[in-house]
C-alpha cells in the first residue's frame, strides 16, 4: 500500500529552531556587561555631581570655633584637626587646635599644634599663654610662669590664671588664691577665673570659698564643663553623692568626653553602688584617653569589689605608678596583699596612708590588723596606742590592742583594755585623732575643718546644743561621714532625737553605700521596735562585712526577737555573745533571744550577766525586770 494505515507512527517533521552562533552569543554578554558597566559609571557620576563639596578649612575652622566656645573641646578637636588636613598652612587652625587639647588637659600634643602654628607663620608672642599652660601640664610649673609673664596684655587674664594655677604646684596655694581673688576682683565676669579659684579653694579645704566661686561661674558660663565640673565636686561635698551626679552629667553634655568629668563621675557613681554605671563611665574615659591611669584604678576598685583580685591588680599595674601615692590606691593596694594573705606587704601600704593621713582611724586599724596578722604585735601596739588612749576609743581598737598585748605576753594589760572594749562604743569614734586650734575658726570661716574642732570642744565641755549648732555648721560644708557621726550624736545628747534621725536618713539619702551609717540606722530602727525594718537594714550590712560585727549581731538578735522569729535570734545571739562574752549589750541580746525562744532560765542566766557587765543601764536592767 501507498500510504500507511498508522498515522500515528508516521515520521513528524521536527520544527527547526534559529540557534544564533556561539561567538554572537558571547559578544551579546559582553554587550549586556558592558552597558550595565556604563549605567553604574553614569549612575555614579551623578551620585557625585550631585554631592555637596567637602567643607573647605575656613567651614572646619569656623565650626572648631563653634564647638570650642560650646564647651565641646572633644569635637572642637576633630573639626580643628580636619581644616588642618584641608589646608595645613592654615596656621590658625593649629591654635584652635592648641586651644582644644589645653581644655583637655593635653600638654604635649598642645605643645606640638603650638610649634605647628608658629611654623605656618603665626605670630609666637601671641602664644606665649598657650605655651605657658601646656608647660603647666607638662609638669614644668617654673618654665608656665616664665611664659606667662611674657604673654601680651591683652591675655593677661589667661596667663594670671595660669601663674596662680603653677604657684599652686610648686606648694604656694595661698598665693595662688590672693593671685585669683585679684584677679576676679578687677574682671568679675571672668567665668575661667572663678573656676581656678574654685577649685583651688575646695582643694584647700575652704568649701565656703569655693561654693562662691563654683556659683559665679556657673551663673556666668553654663557652657564651660569645668565650671560644671567644679559646681558637682563642690555639690557633692556639701549635700552628697547623689545631689552631686546631675551637675557631673550637665558637663558630659557639653562635652561626652571630657575625661575630668567622667572620672569624677565614674568615682561617685561607684560610691552610691551604681557599679555597672561606674564602668561604662570608666570605658568612655578610656575613649576619650586610652591608658588613662585614673580610669584603670577605677576600674581595678571593680574588680576588687568583684572579688577578682588578680584581675584588680592586672588594672592597677595599667596606670604605671601614675596614681599609686594617692590614698585611695595605697587602701586598695593594701586590700589586695591581705587578701592574698601578705600582711607584711599590706602593711607597708597602709603605714603610708596613715603618714598621709595621720587623722583617719580606720587606716590606724587597719594597719594594726596587718601588722599583727604579720607576727608584729609590737608594732601593733604602737599604732593603736593613740586611739585607745582618748577615753572615747571603739570597741575594735581596743580589741585589736588587747589581742596584740596578748601576743606579746602582757596578759594583765590585755585583760584591762577587754574591759574597756566591752563598755566601749562598738563603731568607730567620730572624733579625729587630734583637733585643731579653735583660733583658726576665726581665720578659715569656709572650712568644715575649722567648725569641726571648735565642736570637739564644745563636746568635750559637755556643751552638746552648741557642739551641735558648730557641727551642723561643718556638715553645710562638708556632709562626710565624721561630720555626720558627730552632728548625729551631738544633737542626741542634746535631746533632739528626731533631728539626729532626720540627720542620719539624709545622709543614707545621699550616700546609700555607707555601712557606717546603715549600721546606725538598723540600730536606731530596733531601738524604736521597727523590727522589720531592722533586720532589711541589718541584714543587708551583715551580707557586706560578714559575721564578726558583734553589734550587728546583736541588733538582729534583738530584730528577730521583736518579730516572733525566737529560733533565728538566738542564732544571731549566741554568735554576737560568742564575739563578746563580756559586752553587756551581748549578753543583753542573747538573754531576750533566749526568752523569745522560750529558754527562760537560760534567758535570765545571761541578763543576770549583763546587769552585772552594766549597773547603770537602765535599758539592761528593765528587761530583767520584765522577764519577771
Amino acid at each position: 500500500m501507498a500510504e500507511s494505515i498508522y498515522p500515528l507512527l508516521r515520521r513528524r517533521r521536527r520544527k527547526r529552531r534559529f540557534r544564533l552562533p556561539q561567538a554572537f552569543v558571547g559578544n551579546r554578554a559582553r554587550v549586556l556587561a558592558i552597558g550595565l558597566l556604563c549605567f553604574v559609571v553614569v549612575l555614579i557620576g551623578v551620585a557625585v555631581a550631585m554631592r555637596p563639596p567637602p567643607p573647605s578649612a575656613d567651614r572646619l575652622l569656623a565650626d572648631s570655633l563653634k564647638t570650642l566656645d560650646a564647651g565641646n573641646y572633644s569635637a572642637a578637636r576633630t573639626n580643628a584637626q580636619r581644616a588642618i588636613a584641608a589646608d595645613p598652612d592654615l596656621a590658625i587652625a593649629h591654635v584652635v587646635l592648641a586651644r582644644a587639647f589645653l581644655e583637655l588637659d593635653d600638654g604635649v600634643a598642645a605643645e606640638t599644634a603650638l610649634a605647628a602654628a608658629t611654623a605656618a607663620g603665626f605670630p609666637a608672642d601671641r602664644l606665649h599663654q598657650l605655651s605657658a599652660h601646656a608647660r603647666l601640664l607638662r609638669g614644668d610649673p617654673a618654665g608656665a610662669i616664665a611664659e606667662a609673664a611674657a604673654a601680651q596684655p591683652r591675655f593677661v587674664g589667661y596667663a594670671t590664671r595660669v601663674r596662680a594655677r603653677a604657684l599652686a604646684a610648686q606648694g604656694h596655694a595661698g598665693d595662688a588664691v590672693a593671685v585669683l581673688q585679684t584677679l576676679v576682683a578687677r574682671a568679675p565676669s571672668d567665668a575661667a577665673a572663678w573656676t581656678d579659684l574654685g577649685r583651688l579653694s575646695l582643694t584647700g579645704g575652704d568649701v565656703g570659698g569655693a561654693t562662691i566661686a563654683a556659683a559665679n561661674a556657673v551663673s556666668l558660663d553654663r557652657r564651660r564643663p569645668a565650671a560644671l565640673l567644679l559646681q558637682g565636686d563642690v555639690v557633692r561635698s556639701r549635700y552628697g553623692l547623689v545631689a552631686a551626679l546631675p551637675w557631673f552629667e550637665a558637663a558630659l553634655q557639653r562635652d561626652a568626653y571630657y575625661l575630668p568629668a567622667l572620672i569624677d563621675y565614674a568615682a561617685t557613681l561607684g560610691d552610691a553602688g551604681r557599679n555597672v554605671d561606674m564602668l561604662a563611665a570608666t570605658r568612655r574615659a578610656l575613649l576619650a584617653r586610652p591608658g588613662d591611669p585614673n580610669a584603670s584604678y577605677l576600674q581595678a576598685v571593680l574588680a576588687a569589689r568583684a572579688g577578682r583580685i588578680s584581675l584588680a591588680q592586672a588594672l592597677l599595674e595599667k596606670a604605671d605608678g601614675a596614681v599609686d601615692d594617692t590614698p585611695g590606691t595605697l587602701l586598695l593596694r593594701g586590700d589586695l596583699n591581705y587578701a592574698q594573705g601578705r600582711f607584711a606587704q599590706a602593711a607597708v601600704q597602709w603605714r603610708k596612708l596613715v603618714q598621709m593621713q595621720p587623722s583617719n582611724i580606720a587606716a590606724h586599724q587597719l594597719l594594726g590588723l596587718a601588722l599583727l596578722r604579720a607576727g608584729n604585735a609590737g608594732a601593733t601596739i604602737a599604732v593603736l596606742q593613740p586611739i585607745a588612749a582618748r577615753p572615747d576609743a571603739d570597741s575594735y581598737s581596743l580589741t585589736l590592742i588587747a589581742r596584740a598585748l596578748e601576743a606579746v605576753g602582757n596578759r594583765a594589760g590585755a585583760a584591762m583594755f577587754l574591759d574597756r572594749a566591752a563598755a566601749a562604743p562598738v563603731s568607730s569614734s567620730p572624733i579625729a585623732l587630734a583637733g585643731r586650734p579653735v583660733a583658726r575658726v576665726v581665720a578659715t570661716p569656709g572650712a568644715p575643718a575649722a567648725q569641726l574642732a571648735l565642736g570637739d570642744s564644745l563636746a568635750a565641755a559637755g556643751r552638746y546644743a552648741d557642739a551641735a549648732r558648730a557641727y551642723a555648721q561643718a556638715a553645710d560644708l562638708s556632709f562626710d561621714e565624721p561630720t555626720m557621726l558627730r552632728l548625729v550624736d551631738a544633737l542626741a545628747r542634746a535631746g533632739r532625737a528626731q533631728d539626729s534621725a532626720t540627720t542620719l536618713v539624709l545622709y543614707l539619702s545621699q550616700n546609700p553605700q555607707s555601712l557606717v551609717g546603715a549600721r546606725m540606722l538598723g540600730h536606731r530602727q530596733v531601738a524604736s521596735g521597727e523590727w522589720d525594718r531592722a533586720i532589711d537594714t541589718l541584714e543587708s550590712v551583715r551580707a557586706r562585712v560578714g559575721n564578726q560585727d558583734g553589734g550587728v549581731l546583736a541588733d538582729l538578735a534583738l530584730a528577730y526577737a521583736g518579730s516572733d522569729d525566737g529560733a533565728i535570734a538566738v542564732r544571731y545571739g549566741r554568735a554576737a555573745y560568742a564575739l563578746s562574752p563580756m559586752r553587756a549589750a551581748a549578753a543583753d541580746a542573747y538573754g531576750i533571744a533566749l526568752a523569745a525562744n522560750g529558754d527562760l532560765v537560760g534567758a535570765r542566766q545571761l541578763l543576770v550577766k549583763a546587769t552585772q557587765l552594766a549597773p547603770a543601764d537602765a535599758a539592761i536592767a528593765g528587761h530583767l525586770r520584765q522577764l519577771g
